[in-house]
């Protein structure tokens, strides 16, 4: 089949009169000895010919006016600065500050000071902190789950603002 997709090719060329002087005689060789691709040759030359005299069509002059006089009826939606609604943007800051406060006390449990004194607070709440025992519910499997989390929160989010947009330009 896609040989003879390549021979129908090469006979559309060999039509156009393109190719090399070698590549149209062995054209006119098989022409003279088969039937099937004397009838094609028969065939494209009709459909060039159709082609040829058909010409092209034009749209009318005041074409291009219509169209534009047609879009011009419709209101253009005016741009909007709430694509997103502020109860989301507060819940994702809301949960960068709760991760952001969270390093920051696993950061200040882990202070250890040069002079071997440490401020009142960090002595308050590090032996709680060590107590708890952080190890067993932070390690590497919990982080990549939380990860995960947030990348298909993400994912959701991208895929709603997408769907509104979508759907507010087909409403304007």
């Amino acid at each position: 089949m896609n040989d003879e997709l390549n021979k129908e090719t090469r006979l559309w060329e060999y039509v156009d009169g393109l190719g090399t002087p070698a590549e149209r005689a062995e054209w006119d060789r098989v022409i003279q000895s088969d039937e099937y691709w004397r009838g094609k040759l028969q065939e494209f030359m009709e459909l060039k010919k159709i082609l040829g005299e058909s010409g092209l069509e034009e749209p009318s002059m005041r074409f291009t006016r219509n169209v534009m006089e047609e879009i011009g009826k419709y209101q253009v939606a005016a741009a909007t600065r709430n694509y997103l609604d502020k109860k989301i943007i507060w819940g994702i800051g809301g949960a960068f500050l709760v991760t952001i406060a969270g390093l920051v006390i696993y950061m200040l449990s882990r202070v250890r000071l040069m002079d071997g004194e440490t401020p009142g607070f960090v002595n308050r709440y590090s032996d709680s902190v060590k107590s708890f025992g952080w190890i067993r519910y932070f390690n590497g499997t919990t982080l990549e789950v939380i990860m995960l989390v947030n990348i298909m929160l993400a994912l959701l989010l991208l895929d709603g603002f997408l769907r509104n947009r979508l759907r507010s330009e087909k409403e304007g």
